[in-house]
Parts: C-alpha cells; structure tokens; sequence
C-alpha cells in the first residue's frame, strides 16, 4: 500500500477542510479518519469515483443528523 501518498491525500483533505476546526472532534479526530478511509477507496478501487460517491453519501448523511437535530 503506498501509505506514503494516503497519508499526504489525508492532509490535504484534512486542510482543505479547516473551516471546521470550530468543531474540534470533527477537525481532529472525524476528518482524518474519513480522509485516510477515501484514500484507501481511491487506492484500492484505482478510481476516484467511489470516494467522490462515499464522500457525497457521508455529507447527506451528516446533513441529515445535523437538521434532525435543530
């Protein structure tokens, strides 16, 4: 596994996604782990379809348990 180029895909999805530092579990613990997830998809599937489509399905996911909770 290129764990090198997963890592370094982590981070940048990790910073691209700083806006969400005010939440501190989401930015420290809940953004890493997703983004280390979509790399290993893109790794092993060799195909960024499936983590755009994980990534969506994740967003309307937390969508939904953000506005079930207002």
């Amino acid at each position: 596994m290129p764990i090198k180029i997963v890592i370094l895909q982590a981070i940048l999805f990790w910073i691209s996604h700083v806006y969400a530092f005010n939440n501190l579990t989401f930015f420290w613990i809940t953004t890493p782990m997703v983004s280390i997830f979509l790399g290993i998809i893109v790794w092993r599937s060799k195909s960024i379809t499936p983590s755009t489509i994980a990534h969506l399905l994740i967003n309307m996911l937390l969508g939904f348990v953000a506005f079930r909770n207002l």
